[in-house]
């Protein structure tokens, strides 16, 4: 007698394979979307957090910062809008802002109240810079 054969036939896996394909055909559709507003939301969280961070900056080194925001991605310079940055960082995966500003942080905390929109295709986030350097993210 021979011994039984364990596993898999090729059909029954060819089937397994065809229907992981299937399933993730299907669902791509649903991720595409949750993907955009998770890329979008992360830029925003990073303008944020460098807006945060850069009032208490002013604030304990007594220098005033300016931070000039572009369409395309943000750039800090010591006292004003003029020289070398010392941070410049691009908006990434299609990012923009719907216009250009410049946000002053000075050495008393206070910060010019500012709103400022982050569009990804048909998706948006706005950041309201409040009066003491606290950042409220919608999205």
């Amino acid at each position: 007698m021979l011994p039984r054969q364990s596993g898999f036939s090729l059909l029954e896996a060819l089937v397994v394979l065809a229907l992981a394909a299937l399933l993730t055909t299907a669902s791509t559709p649903l991720v595409k979307p949750i993907l955009e507003e998770a890329r979008l939301r992360s830029e925003a969280r990073i303008l944020a957090e460098t807006i945060e961070e850069l009032s208490k900056t002013a604030q304990f080194s007594g220098t005033r910062t300016a931070l000039a925001i572009t369409t395309s991605g943000f750039q800090a310079y010591r006292k004003s809008v003029s020289g070398i940055p010392f941070l410049s960082r691009k908006f990434e995966h299609g990012v923009t802002a719907d216009r250009t500003t410049t946000l002053t942080l000075s050495p008393s905390g206070a910060v010019s109240p500012e709103s400022i929109v982050l569009r990804r295709e048909n998706r948006r986030c706005m950041l309201t810079v409040a009066l003491r350097g606290r950042v409220h993210v919608v999205c």
